[in-house]
Parts: structure tokens; sequence; C-alpha cells
């Protein structure tokens, strides 16, 4: 379920600590051998450990059953490679000043990259502390970053009554949305949703202006009934 997502999510993790793959498909880095494998008796991925000719004991398990979805396997990749640095005593490397910001990255398509660039464009503040987040996590954790911090801002400035400014929000957004690779497409309805499902008002003005795109409109409207129907779908992207 996921597996090979669960081993890509943790690849640049492998890359950065040497830990590199064998024929058996486990892994051995720092001394040891590493497993990763799902349990399908009691529905949880599981990361084991053991000493070169030992047998193998699980440090970490992670419930994951038929409830969860793709976005789900982040989590899992998070806890096995804090799992592993613990067991390991794999230092965390990098320094925020050390953090390159994202980046428009050229090209006619935009990336996630190109969408986080613009939004921290439009929320400054959020520069130092997306560096120190992908310091603290060794990668950029897109649907976590959003909900602290870039999904509040968006709320915040579409509350603000800037109207010039609201504005130009809308048609960034819509430019991204034309412009953008199915995952970018993704975060930049969901992000917006995500800040004005819950209010009628917010929502008009959202329809006001992107009357040039009544499509994009059209995504909000339908990801703002999933926001309300969905709990689970709320926790992740909500604050």
């Amino acid at each position: 379920m996921y597996y090979d997502l669960l081993l890509k999510q943790l690849s640049s993790f492998f890359e950065e600590n040497e830990i590199t793959a064998l024929e058996d498909g486990t892994f051995s880095g720092k001394g040891k051998k590493i497993k990763i494998n799902y349990n399908e008796s009691n529905k949880c991925y599981e990361l084991s450990l053991a000493e070169e000719g030992e047998d193998f004991s699980v440090i970490s398990s992670y419930l994951f059953d038929d409830t969860q979805r793709e976005k789900d396997i982040e989590s899992v990749a998070i806890d096995f490679a804090d799992s592993l640095r613990k067991q390991l005593s794999i230092a965390k490397k990098r320094a925020a000043a050390n953090v390159a910001l994202p980046t428009a990255q050229g090209g006619d398509t935009v990336t996630l990259s190109g969408l986080t660039q613009k939004l921290l464009a439009f929320f400054p503040q959020n520069k130092e502390t997306y560096k120190a987040h992908v310091a603290q996590h060794n990668r950029f954790l897109a649907t976590m970053f959003y909900k602290e911090y870039l999904i509040p801002d968006i709320k915040a400035l579409l509350n603000s009554g800037n109207k010039k400014q609201i504005k130009k929000f809308y048609d960034a957004m819509v430019d991204i949305f034309v412009h953008g690779d199915e995952e970018t497409v993704s975060f930049s309805v969901a992000c917006v949703s995500a800040a004005i499902f819950d209010n009628e008002e917010r929502k008009a003005t959202a329809k006001e202006l992107t009357t040039d795109c009544t499509t994009y409109y059209s995504n909000l409207e339908h990801f703002c009934q999933k926001l309300k129907s969905s709990k689970k779908l709320r926790e992740t992207l909500i604050k």
C-alpha cells in the first residue's frame, strides 16, 4: 500500500546518510541493516533494524489502514526518518542559514516550488520560517507548512479589506492554476479553499475576482464542499 511512494519520500534522507538498497529489498547504512515492510495483519508499516548478521527487530510501526490515502504516506516517512536518526545517531546537518528559498525554476509549467515562492512573496514574514522548517525536517513538507503558516496568512489577507492586494493575490492564483502541474494546481485550490470555505463573503469575493477563469472558482467551490463534509480533510489543512 503505497510502498514505492514511501521509499521515494525517504530517498533524500537515505542519500544524505549513505543508506543504500540491497538486492534482497532491505537497506544498509551506519553498520546496520534496515527493513521496511507492510504488516497486513495489524495494518501497520513497520521499520526494523538489525546488526549485520543478526535478526531484525521492529523499532517503529505506523498504523496505515484502508482509511489512509496517498498523501498520508508523508507522515510515515517523517516518523521513520526520525526513528532512524535516533537509532543510528544521525545529527541533523542542515542549518537554516544554508537553506535556499524556493524558486520558480523556469519553463512553461509552474511547479509547487513556484507556487510556494509566489506565496512567500505575498507573505515575506514566512521566508525565514520556511528555511527553519526545511532545516528541521531536512526537506520541505508542503502540507504541513501550508497548514501552519501560508493558509492562515491567506485567510488574514482575504479578511484585511485590502482590495488591491486581494485582487493581485487572486490574479496570481488563477495564473498558477492555469499554468501549474497537477500537484501545483491541487495546492493552489486547496490552500485558497481552506481560507474561504466557512465564510460566504470570502467565497463571493473569490467568485467575483476570478471571473476570467470560472473553472478555478468551480474547483474552489467543489473543494469547499469536500472540506465541509470531511473532518479529516479539515484537520489536514486547517490549523
